[in-house]
């Protein structure tokens, strides 16, 4: 069997298109497209249920590099809630009828999981017997509020599923057992610069990814900024809500107003060569979350992002992280206190000519292998 549909909430590679989708979530589906495609020699169809949140518009269905095929719903305009909840039932029942017309009995279907694809697939797997491939990033029902009913969904997805990949190991003990590989992030093994350009010779600590009082991430770096003298600057690159990025600069601009303390710079998001290039020219990757049981599933994607890019990284203690085969790589605040994060930050700047050679390369061929097997025994 050389094909396989992978589903999940994407983008339609037009940032103009105001559609539903999670930044992060879009880049790790590009990443296992890119196995699936080139190192599996499989065709991959994207079958993306996600809605607009703007205007109504189309998109033609052409594919790429790494997806054979794509699909979208056509969604209409959604001023007002009412028509946004339309075209969330709408894309449901798009999905559901895809899936009833589009599959066959034990078909490799992989499902990057969300609560809101999972009566689609429940009902489509039921009566088409499909093999269900689950990639799980995280039990929302363990750290969002949810309705009882998407609670109960997430239960049922999960244990009808026949295989996972999975976002680390801890996650693996919380789910039923079967077969499963672990895939931390994305492993894009990228072309490194030979040296990073610094014109001011500060030590340029770097946050990238979601902008969210809730998780603390980057709300804990400006905090600890204080702590950190100018010798250090703090660059963020991120995306959120209207709120939450009002919440962002006056945080910034509180903290800049002291003249001792590293100064903060936000730069929006940026996306490939221009994000990467961005990277490499700083030298410490921050993950600044609050501890907790809320982080113990989840493992957070900016960590393989510096990675990649040859950043140091500092974090805070998220189990997950803590348990992974890569935590020899990380330098880990001894808590989520801003005073220790930037105690961690100064003691990870004496490293900053510290490379950490093949570590991408290493867990990308584990990934193939891992994959290959799942893939092999589902058909």
């Amino acid at each position: 069997m050389n094909k396989i549909k992978y589903i999940g909430f994407h983008h339609c590679y037009d940032n103009r298109l105001k559609m539903n989708y999670g930044l992060a979530g879009t880049n790790k589906m590009e990443y296992v497209a890119k196995v699936l495609s080139k190192d599996l020699n499989l065709n991959v169809s994207l079958v993306s249920p996600s809605w607009y949140n703007s205007e109504y518009q189309t998109y033609n269905g052409a594919g790429n590099i790494y997806y054979d095929k794509i699909y979208y719903p056509k969604t209409v305009k959604t001023k007002g809630k009412i028509l946004g909840y339309l075209n969330i039932l709408y894309s449901n029942i798009w999905l559901t009828f895809f899936l009833l017309f589009k599959t066959s009995k034990n078909e490799n279907i992989l499902v990057y999981h969300s609560p809101w694809l999972a009566l689609p697939i429940i009902i489509s797997k039921k009566l088409k017997r499909f093999n269900l491939i689950l990639e799980v990033e995280e039990i929302y029902g363990s750290v969002w509020k949810m309705p009882n009913f998407f609670n109960y969904l997430e239960k049922v997805i999960i244990e009808k599923a026949d295989s996972y990949i999975l976002v680390s190991e801890k996650l693996g003990k919380l789910l039923p057992e079967k077969p499963s590989v672990v895939l931390y992030g994305s492993y894009w093994q990228l072309a490194k610069k030979a040296t990073r350009v610094n014109n001011n010779n500060k030590i340029k600590v770097v946050y990238s990814g979601a902008i969210d009082s809730f998780l603390g991430g980057v709300f804990n770096l400006i905090e600890s900024a204080k702590y950190l003298n100018t010798d250090f600057e703090i660059h963020i690159l991120g995306y959120g809500s209207s709120d939450e990025l009002s919440k962002l600069e006056n945080a910034i601009e509180k903290n800049n107003s002291l003249q001792s303390t590293a100064a903060i710079y936000f730069h929006g998001v940026k996306y490939g060569d221009e994000f990467n290039a961005f990277l490499q020219n700083c030298h410490i990757g921050v993950n600044a979350q609050y501890e907790g049981n809320h982080m113990n599933s989840a493992f957070p994607s900016k960590i393989l992002t510096y990675l990649s890019n040859n950043l140091l990284v500092v974090s805070t203690n998220i189990a997950s992280i803590k348990e992974s085969s890569i935590s020899q790589f990380i330098n880990f605040s001894k808590d989520d206190s801003a005073k220790n994060i930037a105690e961690c930050i100064e003691n990870t700047s004496s490293q900053i000519n510290t490379n950490h050679p093949n570590v991408i390369e290493k867990l990308e061929d584990g990934f193939i292998k891992g994959i290959g097997k799942l893939l092999i025994k589902r058909t």
